[in-house]
């Protein structure tokens, strides 16, 4: 048969039709309705916005904190609203230095307080020369998976390595966005 040829058989189908018969209504509040919303052939959702990037924050502290305790202590906290369930990336940078050299400022990135982000690496670079106030940074990004939605409070610690010596930040920065 030739495309588009429109045969006898084809013909006498369409005139079975009763005149007035019922039409059977696909319309998309009535695919909604036979389908609970879910999507079929006959229904579809539009597409929604794009994830990556979604649900992004950032925050960052100029202020100088120090510290000469060897436990970590709260550099900065950046506190979310409550995030839908995803994939996201976590990043982080300091600037910081301690008072002199031959120390070390330790620093990690935790979640909730107890979820130790980079597999629970703590960042850390002995000063190159004693008695000088380098100031070095470290910087990085880690993904963290989201299987409920929640909220999430993602810190930045830091700490001495000697408690003689004082530990100081001047600039940190926290951000997160949605990848997946």
């Amino acid at each position: 048969m030739a495309l588009n040829a429109f045969t006898d058989e084809h013909k006498a189908k369409l005139e079975s039709i009763e005149e007035n018969a019922e039409v059977n209504d696909i319309s998309e509040a009535n695919a909604t309705e036979l389908t609970d919303g879910s999507e079929t052939t006959l229904h579809s959702h539009a597409p929604s916005a794009s994830i990556f990037g979604g649900e992004f924050k950032s925050q960052e502290n100029t202020t100088l904190r120090s510290t000469n305790a060897t436990s970590f202590q709260q550099g900065q906290r950046l506190s979310t609203a409550v995030l839908p369930i995803g994939r996201y990336r976590i990043a982080f940078m300091t600037l910081h230095r301690i008072n002199s050299g031959g120390e070390e400022v330790e620093v990690r990135l935790q979640i909730n307080d107890s979820i130790d982000l980079f597999n629970g690496e703590i960042f850390n670079k002995e000063q190159k020369d004693t008695n000088s106030a380098q100031r070095e940074s470290y910087q990085g990004f880690d993904y963290y998976d989201l299987w409920s939605p929640g909220a999430l409070n993602i810190d930045i610690d830091y700490r001495s390595s000697d408690s003689g010596k004082t530990a100081e930040l001047f600039y940190t920065r926290i951000e997160i966005w949605r990848v997946s």
